[in-house]
């Protein structure tokens, strides 16, 4: 995968383990994904897992690991954040992206 090759030559970079997060995911690889995530956020400048936007995209690895509450619960908490709940358009595809991994195909929809 060209995502661990951009590793070898840097540690830290984010989309990288974006990348692999997403992969992983796909393949059913729920602990491969989620430490993915944790890299992501690690490495990203704000590793604070409350974060509104974080939130969205732990619901997604939520979501490869059959977590359904768990990551609705997350996307309440973070459309319920000021940062978030004063600019929706600019977090739809993170949300879009977690309803359609949730199954939830009219509400990715209606995000994108």
């Amino acid at each position: 995968v060209q995502a661990n090759e951009a590793l070898v030559i840097d540690s830290g970079f984010v989309p990288a383990y974006k990348m692999l997060r997403v992969i992983h995911g796909a393949l059913g690889n729920y602990d491969g994904a989620f430490d993915a995530y944790q890299k992501e956020r690690q490495f990203s400048g704000n590793p604070e897992a409350d974060d509104p936007h974080w939130l969205m995209i732990s619901a997604q690895v939520e979501a490869y690991g059959n977590q359904r509450e768990k990551a609705l619960e997350h996307l309440q908490t973070s459309l319920a954040a000021p940062r978030v709940k004063n600019n929706v358009k600019a977090y739809g595809f993170e949300f879009a992206a977690a309803y359609a991994l949730l199954g939830e195909t009219d509400k990715a929809m209606e995000w994108l």
